[in-house]
């Protein structure tokens, strides 16, 4: 253990940390310090500086939700993993139509690059993936 002395983030008063991730010299401290931080939030909350929530729509379940970022695409990590098996899922048969190659190049090409250099060439062939359909159409 490291028993140099630390300096209290909340009294910046000197102390001996008992554990290796102590930033407070004692409960009060760290109460106080939290305090403070919920204040503060408070306070921009009612000058409005808080970002507000964005309304946004899933690309995989197509339900609505609260978005902290205008870039958000996805209501969970689940949705994320599923809009991101499906895409892969729907490559070999994009790659045969684009390429003429068969699955088992295909799924070669798949392993050896990544789904987004694969997905920027569909798309740069002429191809978008619809989720709905979980496959790629040609674009007109």
């Amino acid at each position: 253990m490291n028993k140099r002395a630390h300096k209290c983030q909340s009294c910046k008063r000197s102390y001996e940390a008992s554990k290796i991730d102590q930033k407070f010299c004692s409960h009060r401290c760290r109460q106080a310090a939290y305090r403070k931080r919920k204040e503060a939030k408070a306070r921009r909350v009612q000058r409005g500086t808080v970002r507000p929530l964005i309304p946004t729509t899933c690309l995989n379940c197509r339900g609505t939700f609260w978005a902290k970022t205008s870039r958000a695409r996805f209501c969970s990590t689940s949705c994320r993993t599923l809009h991101h098996r499906a895409l892969k899922a729907a490559i070999p048969n994009a790659i045969y139509l684009v390429y003429g190659l068969p699955e088992d190049k295909a799924l070669d090409i798949i392993e050896t690059q990544s789904v987004g250099k694969i997905r920027a060439i569909l798309q740069a062939s002429g191809y978008s993936y619809s989720h709905t359909q979980r496959r790629w159409i040609a674009q007109q």
